[in-house]
């Protein structure tokens, strides 16, 4: 049997008992094909149950054999052997948290890859060296030690990026893409929000450099998951204009991919969250019309949604749509297409509160009602105005005696005020004075 045909033996997919016993003895023998396989067996316990202390006692055996072997020889297939086993060695100290050590088999690593380099400095060569400075980042990830993780990775950076940049290829691209969304997630980890929103930019920013004509379904999906998680995080920070562009990225690229496959149940929910969102910023720069057009695109994502599966969690999206839609149309002044927003949403969330009973179920139907009764103020229908704030008041009521929070009490505060000023409205005086007092207690 040829070296070729034992490594597809020892490479089969589905192992039995005997298949492993004829590895491990082939192994035992000296094969350094049947050695190599079965060290992957212990490490990700593929045929076997998994042995890191056995993974690490093969790989040392196999870093001895190919390390000889490369200096020996010089050969670069002999050194990239060496290299891949202590990667493995690697992840096998890793997983028994010899941490110490699997620095030591990584600065191993570094070093048979410079070797490498003298031989032969290749563009491929160089990646592999910026793979082993991402699995030293890795090692510190592993450890919780995220501050460690960060200069390794801008090292893997100047690796890969050099070479994109000379290459300009999708392949090299995502090397530096790579490298970008560690550093992002390692800032996220510390607690650096810029900083990550930094990284994440450039991950976005490097990935858009190809057409999306040219990307693959996956790819886009990707994207528009970046963009959305940029846009939100740029939200929170105060960056509002960044925020609407690369929600709209992102909702260009899902409804690509709804207009060409129909999309998935997961596609059409994330686009709906894409839309209400960039809704949300249009209403707080106070540009109506555009945040009533993706209010409803969410709307109708989630309308069919609900059709497909009547879970609570798309009734409380849905709900949350509407809500929003009916502030929107009451700031346009206007009320009726408000009113039938907000009972759409008051329909949903009795529904959930009848279910549930939950005090955030119950604060969003407050909530709701408070609108709703605001609305039908603006509109001079009072005698409803009255009605659905009595609504409101009494469940905030009964938040705020079970929380006894501050919050709780100012919500209360709040309808309280609402109350004052539609009996001033009505002209009754006297009661708004009474209303007025119920705050001061």
């Amino acid at each position: 049997m040829t070296d070729q045909e034992k490594t597809m033996e020892y490479t089969a997919s589905k192992m039995t008992p005997d298949d492993f016993i004829r590895l491990k003895a082939a192994a035992e023998g000296g094969d350094v094909n049947a050695m190599g396989k079965l060290a992957e067996r212990y490490l990700y316990g593929d045929g076997t149950d998994g042995n890191p202390e056995a993974a690490e006692l093969w790989l040392k055996k196999l870093d001895d054999y190919w390390g000889e072997k490369f200096l020996k020889t010089g050969e670069m297939e002999a050194g990239e052997s060496q290299r891949a086993v202590l990667g493995n060695l690697t992840l096998a100290l890793c997983n028994r948290k010899q941490y110490e050590a699997a620095r030591e088999a990584n600065k191993k690593q570094r070093r048979v890859v410079k070797l490498m380099r003298a031989h032969e400095d290749t563009d491929d060569v160089r990646r592999k060296l910026g793979y082993v400075y991402i699995q030293a980042a890795l090692v510190s990830e592993i450890e919780k030690k995220p501050a460690e993780e960060i200069p390794w990775l801008k090292k893997a950076l100047g690796v890969f990026l050099p070479i994109y940049q000379k290459q300009k290829t999708k392949f090299w691209m995502t090397d530096v893409n790579t490298a970008y969304q560690y550093l992002k997630d390692a800032c996220t980890e510390l607690g650096s929000k810029e900083e990550a929103i930094d990284w994440q930019e450039k991950s976005i920013a490097i990935r858009m450099e190809t057409d999306a004509d040219k990307m693959s379904k996956s790819e886009r999906i990707s994207l528009a998951a970046d963009c959305h998680s940029c846009a939100f995080a740029c939200s929170k920070t105060d960056r509002r204009q960044d925020a609407i562009e690369y929600y709209e990225k992102a909702i260009e690229l899902r409804e690509g991919i709804l207009a060409e496959t129909g999309g998935s149940s997961a596609l059409r929910k994330n686009l709906s969250g894409s839309c209400h969102n960039l809704a949300g910023l249009y209403r707080k720069k106070k540009q109506w019309e555009t945040a009533e057009m993706y209010y409803c695109r969410a709307i109708e994502l989630r309308e069919a949604l609900l059709k497909e599966d009547a879970t609570e969690v798309v009734k409380k999206s849905l709900a949350y749509s509407y809500h929003f839609l009916g502030m929107v149309l009451h700031s346009e002044e206007r009320f009726e297409d408000a009113d039938h927003a907000f009972q759409k949403a008051i329909e949903l969330r009795e529904n959930l509160y009848f279910n549930m009973k939950v005090n955030s179920v119950r604060a969003d139907l407050s909530a709701t009602y408070r609108r709703i009764g605001l609305n039908s103020y603006s509109a001079k229908r009072f005698a409803e105005a009255r009605s659905w704030l009595e609504k409101s008041l009494e469940l905030r009521t009964l938040i705020c005696e079970e929380e006894k929070t501050k919050s709780a009490q100012e919500d209360v505060e709040q309808i309280c005020r609402d109350f004052a000023d539609l009996c001033a409205a009505e002209g009754n005086d006297a009661e708004a004075q009474e209303w007025m007092v119920k705050i001061s207690q």
